[in-house]
């Protein structure tokens, strides 16, 4: 076992080598793996923390920027196997931090986020490749973009609805998979997301936010040829939930991927809120690594694009407008008549577990959950093949 005492007392050291920080983080990460009392994790974390901030703090003085590369990526290995999300956080800016001058960061993130919309705009070309045609909606609070394609199967119409940060061309591979087995696929960018005018920042509100969702979902409501079927992922969950309540004669049923909106302690939301605060590419790369369950050769390019979108004015001003009280669901879920699916991966690490907690005991009782292994946050990225494979099951199981 382990002998924390003796690596408490190397803490107290403060002239720490690059070279033995980086030893210590070999020596340590089989040791984590083996830690099974509580006690042992508390004190052990106690100490890489305070390895991990004096080593970086000293390497950072001293400019030793390669030192600091290679000691942060121990780091972060070391962080991983003791799940401690704020320490990798740190580790990974550091790390990536040094490959780039402050001065340099606005320009910067334009070439990336030039980069990421030119990613996207493949992805629009994938959709109009697969019958979908979209057009931009006058509302009262802005233009909307809007996708629509007729499908070719005979299960109901899928409305889609994006998470935070996120926008339609990002659940391309669900769609176009999706198209074959239902009548439609309807789906809009929301406000200040992807292609739509974000709202006015000085009258930013919740309620403003949902008026502008509501907006867009009537006019596609309007273009249904039956009753559809709501999907929502995490923001788009709570935007599900919002509607269905309003008014739940209108939709035939609710597929909830990872939703927020759960009432959670102050520090779940904190840290959920936080995950989205993106100073640097260490944090983006962290947030990627948290969507999903595996890596994918796509994980540079949402990196690379992630952080400028989050930094965004509108953006930025969303995430302060979460307020922790009024910014979830309350008790009129729990009379929804419609069929509803929660799919809560076992891989979720930016909801903490308390939001399933809290569904599970305030969704209706004909709720059906699907804690499924090897899908994350945004479990379109991880196997679209699978996740459109459930998705498709779930409308098939619907009564007629």
């Amino acid at each position: 076992m382990l002998n924390t005492d003796k690596l408490t007392v190397s803490v107290g050291v403060r002239d720490i080598s690059a070279s033995r920080a980086v030893l210590l983080g070999r020596f340590l990460a089989p040791e984590m793996r083996a830690l099974v009392t509580s006690g042992e994790n508390i004190k052990l974390h106690r100490c890489i923390s305070a390895e991990a901030e004096l080593c970086l703090s000293q390497l950072w003085n001293g400019q030793h920027m390669g030192d600091i590369r290679h000691v942060a990526s121990e780091l972060i290995a070391v962080a991983d196997d003791l799940g401690d999300w704020e320490l990798r956080q740190r580790c990974a800016r550091a790390e990536e931090e040094v490959k780039l001058n402050p001065k340099h960061r606005a320009w910067f993130d334009r070439i990336m986020l030039l980069g990421f919309q030119f990613f996207r705009l493949w992805q629009q070309c994938i959709l109009f490749f697969h019958g979908f045609r979209w057009f931009s909606l006058a509302t009262p609070l802005g233009r909307m973009r809007c996708y629509v394609a007729e499908g070719k199967g005979t299960l109901p119409p899928v409305i889609l609805l994006h998470g935070f940060g996120a926008m339609v061309p990002d659940y391309t591979e669900l769609m176009v998979r999706l198209r074959p087995h239902v009548k439609q696929v309807l789906a809009f960018d929301m406000a200040g997301h992807g292609m739509s005018e974000p709202l006015p920042l000085t009258s930013l509100s919740r309620d403003l936010f949902e008026q502008s969702t509501w907006n867009a979902t009537m006019f596609l409501l309007s273009r249904c040829k039956e009753k559809p079927v709501l999907f929502g992922n995490s923001l788009g969950g709570l935007a599900a939930l919002r509607l269905a309540s309003k008014d739940p004669d209108r939709y035939r049923a609710l597929f909830l991927a990872s939703p927020a909106g759960a009432r959670v302690s102050k520090d779940d939301y904190l840290e959920m809120v936080h995950t989205f605060k993106l100073e640097g590419i260490g944090d983006a790369r962290v947030m990627i690594e948290r969507l999903r369950s595996r890596r994918s050769g796509m994980d540079t390019m949402f990196t690379m694009g992630v952080g400028p979108v989050l930094r965004r004015p509108f953006q930025r001003a969303m995430i302060d407008m979460m307020d922790h009280e009024a910014f979830y669901c309350g008790d009129e879920i729990a009379t929804l008549p419609m069929p509803i699916t929660c799919f809560w991966p076992q891989d979720e690490r930016i909801l903490a577990p308390a939001h399933l907690v809290f569904l599970k005991s305030h969704l209706p009782k004909h709720t059906k959950y699907d804690e499924r292994a090897g899908f994350g946050h945004f479990p379109v990225a991880d196997d679209p093949d699978e996740f459109a494979r459930i998705v498709v099951e779930f409308l098939r199981g619907l009564p007629v």
